[in-house]
């Protein structure tokens, strides 16, 4: 479902980047994200509508686990497709420009700046819409392997296009924008160091979350579990860290960072992680994108991807021993 969803974006970040160096044509992509801003705005009269019908029909929607705040919703989604057409303004992206390591006229990181928009509209949509941590667990949603590895590659591709691999950059200059390079043993140990910090993180958030809340953390462990229980084994925890690793570092570290900076692609990373909701958990992916933006800027994209993976690997195979 995610690969389904993403591909719109990609073909658009596509066509951004064949357009980047052929500014006759940039029109082609602005269009398409003129386009995408109305869909959304679009989408936001369908909610409501959906909410008319919702109210007018004698029986409930089976499909939804709890009653969607459907004003709320429409109201993100009227707000994302309309704040999408800030980044279209040169006036907007030439004062972006003074905070971040962007190009005021390049079609590309236009494209970014919109799709940064998105990412955290229709992220936001889709709590009041399923119904928050509530309507998550009624879900009952669990991860496959065939979906853990569409939706790494429907990342890892958004993230690969993003930079113009094939089309503006060859592998050695991707690899290069990208901050792939081997680390030192030194770096390797830092790595593993940083794991068991983290775990220490999590045992104490854990801790004081279960204390101050037991009803929420108990939930959100629930979530967790059965949206991951299919790789609480060595080999699934193997799979989830290679995959997330691997992807989500690739477009949040790897594409995104050296042009939005370390606090912008940290706020986007845990905004991303929407199975969560707004819960202590959130507060600790921020943290852990702050600390993965840190180890890009010193050592590489690659130290990232290991100490992702890693921590992942790790809380699945702790989770396999102690729920």
């Amino acid at each position: 479902m995610a690969f389904v969803m993403l591909i719109p974006f990609m073909l658009v970040a596509l066509v951004a980047n064949l357009t980047e160096r052929n500014r006759q044509y940039r029109w082609i992509t602005q269009t398409l994200l003129i386009l995408g801003n109305l869909s959304v705005l679009f989408s936001a009269l369908l909610v409501l509508l959906m909410k008319l019908a919702y109210g007018l029909s004698e029986a409930p929607l089976e499909m939804l686990p709890v009653e969607p705040r459907w004003g709320t919703a429409a109201a993100i989604l009227a707000l994302t497709g309309l704040l999408g057409f800030v980044p279209l303004a040169p006036g907007v992206r030439r004062l972006l420009a003074r905070r971040l390591d962007i190009d005021p006229d390049s079609i590309v990181h236009t494209t970014a700046l919109v799709f940064a928009v998105y990412m955290v509209g229709l992220t936001l949509m889709q709590i009041p819409f399923i119904g928050g941590l509530e309507g998550l667990e009624k879900l009952e949603v669990s991860l496959g392997s065939l979906d853990l590895w569409l939706q790494a590659l429907a990342l890892l591709l958004m993230g690969l296009i993003g930079v113009g691999l094939g089309l503006r950059r060859g592998v050695n200059e991707t690899a290069a924008r990208l901050g792939l390079r081997w680390p030192s043993w030194r770096i390797w140990l830092g790595v593993i160091g940083l794991v068991i910090l983290l775990q220490a993180l999590d045992f104490g958030v854990a801790a004081g979350w279960q204390a101050l809340d037991p009803a929420s953390y108990e939930r959100i462990g629930r979530i967790s579990e059965r949206l991951f229980g299919s790789f609480m084994s060595p080999w699934g925890a193997l799979a989830v860290g290679i995959a997330a690793g691997l992807s989500e570092e690739t477009l949040f570290r790897g594409a995104l960072q050296p042009r939005f900076g370390i606090v912008l692609t940290s706020l986007l990373f845990a905004i991303s992680h929407v199975q969560y909701g707004f819960s202590p958990a959130t507060l600790v992916i921020f943290v852990i994108g702050l600390i993965l933006g840190w180890l890009r800027k010193r050592s590489g994209l690659v130290a990232c991807i290991a100490l992702h993976a890693l921590y992942n690997i790790v809380n699945l195979l702790m989770a396999s021993l102690w729920p």
